[in-house]
């Protein structure tokens, strides 16, 4: 059997001693921390309640979250059938003094009472233009004073040819040159990483080098040892007068220049031999890629510093130099907000055996 919602609320805060509470489109609840939040309902239990609350946000606009709460941090919860009529009651008893109407102009902003919020703002800002709490909350409402006028952060950026840059109006210079920085400070700490692993791969490699050149080195003693030792049974064989006529052929080809036979390699040393290309053409890889790298991060490190000296330029605001080395973070986002009328080394030679 289905309860219909508002009885099934009325029952749940009966049982919790929270009085009874009709359904209705937005509620409000008062937390035992003092804190008093809105939305609509859209999920509660014995357990907890679940609202969904818009907010304003000066950069995204509004914004809806869901936020689930415990019934043990719950007071009360009453039904809001007219957050307007909310709005003028709370304005009505509002006292006159700056914090009590700051903390309406940030209840209206909290529930997406926008215009209200900055009608507050702008009396706060008769009072004192150079409050940097009201300054803030002007920023929060998402509007700029220029020459008397309240603009949004569109129309002002529109009048003076301004892009919004991760929050912040500037250039448009500006911001690709911001744009052009973080894209190399990315390259470069992606540049680095490629490095470091082109620099450790070159150390593991130089020790298979190492081996491999001791194995080459070694079979080549084996087989000249094999052949020694071949060469001097043969002589042991022949009589005086074949040892002679063997002796005469030597001399002839070698007057005239005739290379004696070859004959062929061991197995030991075709296999030595090719393991050492292989892993020798690898180093040399890696010495190039690393080299490559390192030739990458200086352009990369002059890019990023023409960048940074275009952003200190364009925005007046000291921009930190490009680093060479050492994955830097990415550009800060912009200068502070306006408010105008508010006033590793070339690697080791591959041994030869």
């Amino acid at each position: 059997m289905h309860l219909p919602h508002a009885v099934l609320t009325t029952l749940l805060f009966s049982a919790l001693g929270l009085g009874c509470h009709a359904a209705a489109e937005n509620d409000e609840i008062e937390l035992h921390s003092g804190e008093s939040v809105y939305g609509a309902v859209i999920a509660q239990d014995d357990k907890s309640v679940t609202l969904q609350r818009s907010f304003w946000r000066r950069r995204t606009g509004v914004i809806m979250i869901d936020t689930e709460y415990s019934r043990r941090e719950i007071v009360a919860m009453h039904a809001v059938r007219s957050l307007e009529e909310d709005y003028r009651q709370r304005a009505a008893a509002c006292l006159t003094t700056y914090d009590a109407r700051y903390s309406l102009a940030r209840w209206c902003l909290d529930r997406n009472l926008v215009a209200h919020a900055l009608a507050i703002t702008q009396q706060l800002y008769q009072e004192d233009t150079t409050d940097p709490v009201t300054l803030e909350l002007i920023d929060e409402t998402g509007y700029v004073i220029d020459q008397g006028a309240w603009l949004t952060s569109a129309d002002y950026a529109a009048r003076h040819h301004l892009v919004d840059y991760a929050g912040v109006l500037m250039s448009p210079e500006e911001a690709q040159a911001r744009t052009d920085y973080n894209t190399a400070n990315r390259a470069t700490t992606d540049t680095q990483s490629l490095l470091d692993s082109a620099q450790n791969e070159s150390k593991t490699t130089l020790l298979l080098l190492r081996d491999a050149t001791i194995a080459l080195k070694r079979a080549e003693r084996h087989q000249q040892q094999a052949r020694d030792a071949e060469h001097k049974q043969h002589l042991a064989s022949l009589t005086a007068e074949q040892l002679a006529d063997e002796q005469e052929g030597a001399d002839f080809d070698a007057a005239h220049g005739i290379a004696p036979a070859t004959e062929p390699d061991s197995q030991e040393l075709i296999d030595a031999r090719a393991d050492f290309a292989k892993v020798s053409d690898h180093y040399q890889q890696c010495l190039a890629t690393s080299a490559a790298m390192k030739a990458r991060l200086v352009l990369l490190a002059a890019a990023m510093a023409d960048d940074a000296l275009s952003i200190t330029k364009l925005s007046g605001t000291p921009f930190p130099s490009a680093r060479l080395h050492g994955g830097p973070a990415l550009a800060p986002s912009g200068a502070e907000a306006l408010r105008p009328a508010a006033d590793g080394g070339a690697g080791t030679p591959a041994p030869t055996p």
